[in-house]
């Protein structure tokens, strides 16, 4: 009785682990910083201190192939991802007043887009009240804070779509 109890534990518990909400962040300060947030883990992504070696460039059509691959994985990954803005914030002073406005116009625009194509595609969005798309003059620090909940299911579904969209040939 217990070996039966044991196996029937071992074939629930990928399914348990499979089925949990994995947290993705987005979050800009600084630099640019991913956290991803599981039960048994939490990543953190930072950017490369060392530079690298140029390398070779791809060539337009190989480019254009892999935006697509990957156009199509996040549409799939967003899906059924709900995702909450929490701050979306960038100072758009400049010396020049026109150049100013000019600037923190087209920031509205783009966090309008950004918002428009995840409501259209994500399973749920929640925006914070606090979002404010223009930094304040006295405030120099831009800051975006992008959460996104997910199943680990999910993520390796997508990941998978992206490689093999990307190496199947049309």
């Amino acid at each position: 009785m217990a070996n039966l109890l044991f196996l029937a534990a071992l074939l629930i518990l990928p399914f348990f682990i499979i089925s949990q909400t994995v947290t993705l962040r987005l979050e800009y300060i600084s630099e640019p910083v991913i956290s991803i947030d599981f039960i048994f883990f939490c990543l953190w992504l930072y950017p490369a201190r060392k530079r690298r070696k140029k390398k070779k460039r791809l060539k337009l059509k190989q480019r254009l192939k892999y935006a697509i691959a990957a156009k199509s994985a996040l549409e799939r990954f967003l899906a059924d991802s709900e995702i909450s803005l929490n701050s979306l914030r960038l100072k758009s002073f400049d010396s020049s007043p026109s150049k100013s406005v000019l600037k923190s116009q087209g920031i509205s625009s783009l966090f309008n887009t950004l918002t428009a194509y995840l409501s259209a595609k994500a399973k749920n969005i929640i925006a914070s009240d606090s979002i404010s798309d223009v930094a304040d003059v006295n405030n120099i620090e831009n800051h975006v804070d992008i959460v996104l909940y997910s199943s680990i299911k999910n993520m390796l579904f997508s990941f998978f779509y992206l490689i093999y969209q990307s190496i199947r040939r049309k």
